[in-house]
C-alpha cells in the first residue's frame, strides 16, 4: 500500500496565516493536483516556476470540477483547492517582483 504524504497548504485564521496539513482521503485519490502544486511551491528554478504554475493551476481546476459533480461532502479538498490558487498567485506574483527587480533571474 503506497503511503499517502501530506500536503501543506495555508489557511486563514482570525488574524494570522497557519499551516495545516491536509491528508488526503480515499474519495480524494486524484493527487495530480497536489504533485503539481508542490512542484511549482518547492521548485528553486525561477524560470520554471510560471510554467509549474500554470500546470498545478490547471490541475486544481480539473479538480475542482470532478469535486463539483462528485456525490458526497468535498468541503474540506475544495478549501485545500481554494487555498492552494491563492498561494499559486501569491507566488506567481513573487516571481514577477523577483525576475523584474533582480537582472541575473529572468
Amino acid at each position: 500500500m503506497k503511503a499517502l504524504s501530506p500536503i501543506w497548504f495555508v489557511q486563514a485564521g482570525e488574524s494570522t496565516l497557519t499551516e495545516t496539513i491536509m491528508m488526503p482521503t480515499a474519495r480524494s485519490s486524484d493527487s495530480a493536483w497536489k504533485d503539481c502544486y508542490t512542484a511549482a511551491l518547492f521548485q528553486d528554478d525561477a524560470k520554471k516556476i510560471p510554467a509549474l504554475i500554470g500546470r498545478a493551476e490547471s490541475e486544481i481546476v480539473a479538480r475542482a470540477r470532478s469535486l463539483f459533480e462528485a456525490p458526497g461532502d468535498n468541503a474540506r479538498e475544495m478549501r485545500a483547492l481554494h487555498n492552494a490558487l491563492r498561494m499559486l498567485q501569491v507566488l506567481k506574483s513573487c516571481v514577477k517582483v523577483t525576475t523584474t527587480t533582480d537582472p541575473n533571474v529572468a
